[in-house]
């Protein structure tokens, strides 16, 4: 399954820098708040999105080794990396399945949800956090439930952090954009002729990723359908809703921006993180991306001492200005073996100290809504706290997996590399999106 990359490369920090922060909260049987009633001998399985040469990893084994303490519990961890739901899917019709997984909710729903493979997560929202008097459901933001819940309301993720998107820039270099961000599609596109006609590049995109390319398109119909207009586009069985005048002259003007220079030369040929870096050194102005854009520019030190990090929210086309995000967290399977160990340790992963301490080091935004963000993600924070927030392409990448790695997204590579104008683009998913439903209903 394909979807939009996940920060393999870009979750990252020094262990340096988290070891020294790392203080966990694990009092909990001393202050009588959620009391450690591990049993001697018990064995959690864990599966981890990250690899074990990767900063997170060695965060995440000094709190297993805290937790091991506390609990009397044994975690075995296996480092998966970012295919770790593979490994999932491939165990679900065994007996070796983990106790607990973490992941983002589109790559979980899409393999344990969509095929009745999770466990309903309602007691453990109800259970204290580790060390603390308060509940996970009273810490973790409500708002983030519209993607960590199934169609029937049952949470099957516990979050402990999130990506938003949004076009990252300089502030520092474009002041004025900074004063007055553009709102609207017209003001933006304003702004990037006035750019490219100076001879600057308006926008950043390495083309090897087509889920970077795919977002332009992704987004754009976002904004002009409005919540949960994306989703019923693209289950169409007829495709005929593509034929919309709104989405043609859209997607027209999005596939402009290749057709009329707004990307680097050699863009669509370059490899991550080519073009990237080229955008942290001022050759490019905007950059459409989730907010693990300081991770990349900070902690790998591809930013300039004076690149000041912003956010703008993706311009509207009409009245939406929703904010697409993810989730990442916990989520037991349905065939796990020590689903008390497992909601033990999610417990103790949430715990304030914890995860703050984690969160600030790497940096991302926490999950927990009681814990302060890092200054260089404060911007797309308070976008995030001003408008409503929708799963990221209206959560198609869960629901139609198949769909969205076979049809949208390969369309949306080529209408921003260039290889179809826009009106190709409506005519080429048009056709592929009525094969598909037809093979596939």
């Amino acid at each position: 399954m394909t979807g939009i990359r996940t920060p393999s490369r870009a979750v990252v920090g020094t262990a340096a820098m988290i070891g020294p922060l790392l203080a966990v909260a694990a009092c909990g049987a001393d202050d009588g708040s959620a009391e450690a009633s591990g049993e001697e001998g018990q064995v959690l399985h864990y599966w981890s999105m990250w690899q074990d040469s990767e900063p997170d990893a060695q965060y995440l084994q000094e709190a297993i080794d805290e937790f091991e303490t506390e609990t009397g519990i044994t975690v075995e961890v296996e480092w998966h990396g970012r295919d770790v739901m593979n490994k999932v899917l491939a165990a679900q019709n065994t007996d070796s399945v983990p106790d607990v997984v973490t992941q983002s909710t589109s790559k979980v729903g899409s393999v344990m949800v969509n095929t009745d493979q999770y466990t309903d997560l309602s007691s453990l929202y109800e259970q204290e956090v580790f060390g603390e008097d308060v509940t996970i459901g009273e810490v973790i933001n409500e708002d983030y439930e519209v993607v960590t819940t199934t169609e029937s309301g049952e949470p099957f993720l516990v979050p402990f952090f999130v990506h938003a998107y949004a076009l990252w820039y300089d502030a520092n270099r474009l002041n004025e954009v900074a004063a007055s961000p553009p709102e609207t599609w017209d003001d933006f596109a304003q702004i990037l002729e006035e750019t490219r006609s100076s001879g600057q590049s308006p926008l950043a995109l390495d083309g090897d990723i087509g889920s970077y390319a795919s977002i332009w398109p992704g987004m754009t119909l976002a904004r002009i359908l409005g919540p949960g207009g994306l989703l019923e586009l693209a289950t169409d069985p007829s495709g005929e809703g593509w034929e919309d005048p709104a989405i043609r002259d859209a997607m027209v003007e999005i596939g402009e921006l290749a057709a009329s220079g707004y990307f680097p030369d050699g863009y669509d040929a370059s490899k991550w993180p080519t073009v990237q870096r080229q955008w942290f050194d001022g050759e490019a102005d905007f950059l459409l991306m989730g907010s693990w854009v300081p991770l990349e520019g900070d902690t790998k030190g591809w930013a300039p001492e004076d690149f000041e990090l912003a956010a703008m929210n993706f311009p509207a086309f009409g009245d939406d200005r929703s904010v697409p995000f993810e989730a990442y967290g916990f989520a037991i399977p349905k065939k796990a073996k020590n689903v008390d160990a497992a909601e033990q340790f999610i417990a103790f992963m949430l715990n304030k100290d914890t995860l703050s301490t984690w969160a600030n080091a790497v940096p991302v935004l926490p999950a927990r809504t009681d814990l302060e963000q890092a200054g260089s993600l404060e911007g797309i924070y308070t976008i995030m706290q001003d408008n409503q927030l929708t799963p990221l392409l209206d959560g198609l990448r869960q629901y139609h997996p198949d769909y969205y790695s076979k049809i949208f997204e390969p369309a949306g590579r080529d209408l921003m590399l260039g290889e179809l104008s826009g009106e190709e683009f409506i005519a080429h998913i048009k056709e592929q999106q009525a094969n598909y439903w037809e093979l596939n209903q």
